[in-house]
């Protein structure tokens, strides 16, 4: 509250200083959605029919694997939507990448469309914000790179320029002050779609965690090899936080696999912070296999888990 005087198409800030900037469902719909949008044109690449699937297991042990698996070898087409994987089409690039233009052009011209109207409404330049998982581009739509591509040439040709949050923040000093409501791209605009009768588990799990590792971190280390395993517990727990796997688990997929990686995850936390305190003596070689395989951020810090004293 107050409600944003230009919607989605102008960033708000918050009483403290942060801004905010909407997601345009206008803008994101033709390209993240493989039914209604473009990634499901059937000129594009399928993404679930693969080489693998398709050959015998004989010549799936000839090339040295022991059962039938994706390779990564789509030679199929999307064709029709409603067929199945055994009916598809071959995959045609020439005409892929042809659509990849059209497909931009019609895009940019929504969006123009969609500004003009904008412009007459507003006292100041409308702004469209389309943000998407990078997995999107090249992997579930393998000619989304190409896609993006096509939008930045075509762009000065439609009057559509591209810009970075940053670079409207320090065209636009004054922000409107609102306090902003949780909201979220999933399914209705809100959190349903990671908190529900399939997911709900996790979340006490991850709150008394996360308050162990507040406490711990709050409470310091004496010794480099307690910070090293302290850093490691910071990962684990983060990455058990992954909104991958409530997600995975809502929608019925690979299920096994997100419970298997959030009870991995936090078995390796507990374990760590057992460690640090001393009720368990440390295997090096454990800890090194787990630094491996868990190796990303760098850069954690456990102090960014500190309680701090807030004024009241």
């Amino acid at each position: 509250k107050p409600r944003p005087r230009y919607g989605v198409y102008a960033p708000i800030s918050s009483s403290n200083g942060v801004a905010f900037f909407g997601r345009d469902s206008d803008a994101t719909l033709p390209v993240w959605s493989a039914r209604d949008g473009y990634p499901g044109d059937p000129a594009y690449r399928e993404f679930h029919r693969d080489l693998g699937w398709d050959l015998p297991q004989e010549q799936i042990e000839a090339f040295g694997l022991p059962t039938q698996r994706p390779l990564g070898l789509k030679l199929h087409r999307v064709s029709d939507q409603r067929a199945p994987l055994d009916a598809k089409q071959p995959y045609e690039p020439e005409l892929a990448q042809a659509r990849t233009k059209d497909h931009a052009k019609h895009y940019l011209e929504g969006r123009r469309l969609q500004l003009e109207a904008l412009e007459e409404r507003m006292e100041t330049a409308p702004l469209l914000v389309a943000p998407f998982d990078a997995e999107l581009f090249g992997h579930w739509w393998y000619e989304g790179p190409s896609f993006l591509a096509e939008l930045f040439r075509q762009g000065p040709e439609q009057q559509v320029t591209f810009t970075t949050l940053r670079g409207v923040l320090s065209q636009t000093p004054n922000l409107q002050i609102c306090d902003p409501s949780p909201s979220s791209w999933g399914q209705g605009g809100f959190h349903d779609y990671w908190l529900n009768d399939s997911n709900a588990w996790i979340i006490p799990e991850w709150s008394r965690a996360g308050r162990a590792m507040k406490e711990r971190c709050s409470r310091g280390v004496g010794s480099e090899q307690g910070l090293r395993m302290l850093h490691q517990a910071g990962r684990e727990l983060l990455l058990s936080q992954s909104s991958d796997w409530s997600f995975i688990l809502r929608a019925g997929t690979t299920t096994g696999l997100a419970k298997e990686r959030i009870e991995r995850h936090l078995e390796r936390f507990w374990t760590l912070m057992a460690c640090i305190d001393g009720q368990d003596r440390m295997s090096e070689a454990w800890l090194n296999e787990v630094e491996a395989e868990d190796s990303l951020f760098p850069l954690i810090q456990p102090a960014d888990w500190k309680q701090v004293a807030v004024n009241s």
